[in-house]
């Protein structure tokens, strides 16, 4: 991996550079000159991670979303910007008069006292452009769903969305979970990798692997307990275990931590009833 960047940002007559190229065992620094023609060597340091210290986040192996919708995205913006420009125009609009004549003096006098003083044959409009608000709404609809179209991504703040059937709704999110399983799938490498660097640095010290970690992402859209009820949970038992059942339930952080406290609970409430068994037998006996 190569990083390179100027040795002096505020010198603009320093075209020097510094170049730092990352390899498997140590950090080599350079000083570039004329255009990256000539190096030299200024600084050597080790590294121990025992491979290139780089890790590389990618989103994705096609054209990005933004490329995508970015012409969109400013055509709508455009549109938006033309509109208030509009209102603007209007509040500002000439003042036509028809059939009048008027001086400075008599135009002033009209504008301080709000008053139009005309002949029977005079009139007076504003002078605008003709606009179709119903074009505008329709263009602007166009533009807004086709960036949500070509983004894979449901409006969230549409109405009909929200009014939807639980399977409609899945059906919806289709594009966008695919797109996001990709991306989940790009970070869990980039991630998996980065603790693999982190070992290799405690591996030093104490062995610490990388494979121990569990990276688990939780998407950011509402959870419904429907499929996790009492009833539902309990006609799996006897088929998969208490475990697997606890982890089905949304909002059960740690299985294990889980299963421990259920335990501890049943334990108590047994010694309560051995207890509670034994009051009743010596109060037998001592009646």
């Amino acid at each position: 991996m190569v990083r390179f960047y100027r040795e002096d940002l505020l010198d603009k007559s320093n075209e020097n550079y510094i170049v730092e190229v990352y390899g498997p065992s140590d950090v080599k620094t350079y000083r570039s000159s004329m255009g990256f023609v000539s190096f030299e060597l200024i600084n050597v340091e080790p590294h121990f991670y025992g491979q290139c210290p780089i890790t590389v986040f990618k989103i994705d192996d096609e054209v990005s979303i933004f490329n995508q919708i970015m012409s969109l995205q400013d055509g709508y913006n455009n549109l938006m910007s033309d509109i208030v420009d509009d209102e603007d125009s209007f509040a500002d609009a000439y003042l036509v008069l028809k059939g009048l004549t008027a001086d400075e003096e008599d135009l002033a006098k009209m504008k301080q006292n709000r008053a139009l003083i005309m002949d029977v044959d005079a009139s007076a409009e504003f002078l605008t452009k003709d606009a179709s608000d119903t074009r505008t709404t329709e263009t602007l609809q166009t533009f807004n769903d086709q960036i949500y179209h070509i983004s894979g991504c449901p409006d969230f703040s549409d109405e009909k969305f929200m009014a939807q059937s639980g399977i409609a709704l899945r059906y919806k999110l289709v594009a966008f979970e695919n797109m996001a399983s990709t991306i989940e799938k790009q970070m869990k490498k980039a991630l998996q990798r980065r603790l693999e660097l982190i070992s290799a640095i405690f591996s030093l010290t104490d062995d610490a692997p990388w494979q121990d970690c569990e990276i688990k992402f939780t998407r950011n859209l509402p959870i419904s307990l429907e499929p996790t009820t009492p009833d539902e949970l309990n006609s799996y038992r006897g088929l998969v275990s208490n475990y697997t059942l606890l982890s089905l339930l949304p909002f059960v952080k740690d299985p294990d931590i889980e299963m421990e406290l259920v335990n501890n609970e049943n334990s108590y409430d047994l010694f309560a009833n051995e207890e509670e068994e034994r009051d009743i037998d010596e109060d037998g006996e001592n009646q």
